[in-house]
């Protein structure tokens, strides 16, 4: 609970069936019977869930199959740009990998006890974050309570409108919105409706690529780092054994 009061998004990955979507609703509850929120939003019903419109207020996010709606960087500033500033908590269930910008840190389900009689989720938290990795583990007493709370079959067809909430409290406490967008509206003001449209389709992608080259690049460098670090391990060790 200290990790997600202090980094504020958490992607909850591992297997179908892992008790991702439930270990969110889980958090989410004790951040709120805490005081660390006081709504929580999901894209699925939830018996204590409320509407997108308590967004305006501290409220723990509940995003489930968040794959589906977190792919680009457009997303990522949708969604978690401004968590800290609105007190906003959000839980990122999701089998799928998310972007690389959310997902550093993560929680998965390693041991399920009740396959041995005791009613307990067994989980492994990671943080991996430029040259900080961390790892824990944290137990959940009897988690299936969280069952009759939500429908766990239930496929969530869209993200509630919890994205355009979001960017409508953003605008409303002053965003003008990216770099990119702000080029779209020049455009538009620029063009007429068809060269407007088949602009922005074309700056669209040519901005999605440059971003995926962007974090392609990150991710190249600390799996560079990663291998220096390996090597000199290695070295130390062959300096011992000799």
């Amino acid at each position: 609970m200290g990790m997600m009061i202090n980094f504020r998004v958490l992607w909850g990955t591992g297997r179908y069936g892992a008790g991702k979507t439930s270990l969110a609703f889980l958090i989410a509850s004790k951040l709120m019977a805490e005081g660390y929120c006081k709504h929580v939003v999901s894209n699925i019903p939830c018996s204590f869930g409320d509407s997108v419109s308590f967004l305006r207020e501290p409220s723990a996010i509940v995003l489930d199959e968040s794959w589906i709606y977190i792919e680009g960087r457009q997303a990522v500033y949708d969604y978690a740009g401004f968590v800290r500033k609105f007190n906003h908590y959000l839980l990122l269930p999701s089998v799928f990998p998310i972007h690389q910008r959310l997902s550093s840190f993560s929680c998965q389900r390693v041991f399920n006890a009740y396959t041995v009689g005791v009613p307990v989720w067994w989980y492994r938290w990671n943080l991996r974050s430029k040259d900080v990795k961390e790892f824990g583990y944290f137990g959940i007493w009897n988690p299936k309570a969280i069952f009759g709370h939500y429908p766990t079959n239930f496929v969530a067809g869209d993200d509630g409108g919890i994205s355009s909430e979001l960017s409508t409290i953003s605008r409303n406490a002053g965003y003008k919105g990216t770099r990119r967008q702000q080029t779209q509206q020049s455009v538009s003001v620029a063009f007429g409706v068809d060269e407007e449209k088949d602009d922005q389709k074309s700056f669209d992608d040519m901005q999605e690529i440059a971003d995926e080259i962007e974090d392609s690049a990150g991710t190249f460098d600390d799996a560079v780092a990663d291998m220096e670090k390996i090597e000199k391990s290695f070295q130390r060790i062959s300096r011992r054994l000799r």
